[in-house]
């Protein structure tokens, strides 16, 4: 206000004027020190090279160090992650090479991230495409190497039903007639189930059935 004269106009010579008015009255009496101090505790920690380097411009153009005193206080302030990146490589000379490099580390590192994020989610999802697990090896018989058990029926070929005596026995121990199983029927064997899905999915499946089914089932054929 004391500038104002009568006629309404501002008694300053020019724009730089209000500005040198305007910084006296409310602007860092030590803007110099301030800088040195803000230059000390700046670091990039766990934000991106470029929004590290804008506060880093800000704070430099308070002070008249010399470049190589600006490249080396940019440097200390890095993270760990992208100093890393310098162990192989020498450090350039000049300061806007350094801001350079340091980009395209940056979008190699934002790259990675992104490539081991998708990773993670397909190993955690299940949608990895992974190579199929070798066959495990059969004897001639048809069954797994070092079991010398009864081979099981092939479906693909034909049907193996349990004898009358086996199903007596099963169905007086109150066991599944699908499986042998206890305490369900059927109707709720999870064996069955799953042949069926496999069955459906197309794969070879080696089962055998019965002919009576349980008392749910009557004379329907179990599969």
């Amino acid at each position: 206000m004391p500038h104002v004269q009568e006629d309404g106009t501002i008694g300053l010579e020019n724009q730089l004027a209000v500005i040198l008015l305007l910084e006296a009255a409310f602007g860092d009496p030590d803007r110099v020190a301030t800088a040195e101090q803000k230059m000390q505790e700046i670091a990039q920690m766990n934000h991106w090279f470029h929004q590290y380097h804008a506060e880093f411009q800000v704070i430099a153009a308070d002070q008249d160090w010399y470049p190589t005193a600006v490249q080396n206080a940019l440097r200390m302030g890095l993270s760990e992650e992208m100093k890393d990146s310098f162990t192989y490589s020498d450090m350039p000379e000049e300061l806007p090479v350094v801001v350079t490099v340091c980009q395209k580390w940056e979008n190699w590192i934002r790259q990675r991230r992104a490539e081991k994020a998708t990773q993670n989610f397909c190993a955690e999802t299940g949608f990895a495409s992974s190579p199929r697990p070798a066959a495990t090896p059969k004897d001639p018989a048809g069954t797994v190497a070092g079991y010398t058990g009864p081979a099981p029926m092939n479906l693909s070929t034909g049907r193996q039903m349990i004898s009358a005596e086996e199903r007596a026995k099963r169905f007086a121990d109150g066991r599944c007639l699908y499986c042998g199983g206890l305490n369900h029927k059927v109707a709720d064997c999870a064996a069955r189930k799953k042949a069926q899905t496999l069955k459906a999915a197309g794969a070879e499946v080696y089962e055998e059935i019965t002919w009576a089914g349980s008392e749910e089932s009557g004379n329907e054929q179990v599969n």
